[in-house]
């Protein structure tokens, strides 16, 4: 498995990130559009950087990876007021 933080329990992230692109660009107004697709894109280029930098030999890399992942799940709460 290449990615640590892109196993089996995280193989959704990818999909829920393009999905909230999605609807996010289909509001009606342009700054909600424009700010959750450029929201959304950094925090799947933030995952996908941390997944490919993480050690898979070493368990404390694979658990911070994973703890990094749950951030990125809370930085999504963030962004729940830009839906519009």
């Amino acid at each position: 498995m290449p990615y640590p933080c892109m196993s089996a329990e995280h193989f959704h992230t990818p999909h829920c990130t393009a999905g909230a692109i999605l609807v996010g660009l289909q509001s009606d107004l342009l700054w909600s559009r424009v700010a959750t697709t450029v929201a959304h894109l950094a925090l799947g280029a933030l995952l996908l950087r941390r997944a490919r930098r993480t050690d898979l030999t070493s368990p404390k890399e694979i658990s911070r990876c994973y703890m990094f992942t749950w951030g990125l799940f809370y930085a999504e709460y963030l962004l729940l007021p830009l839906f519009r």
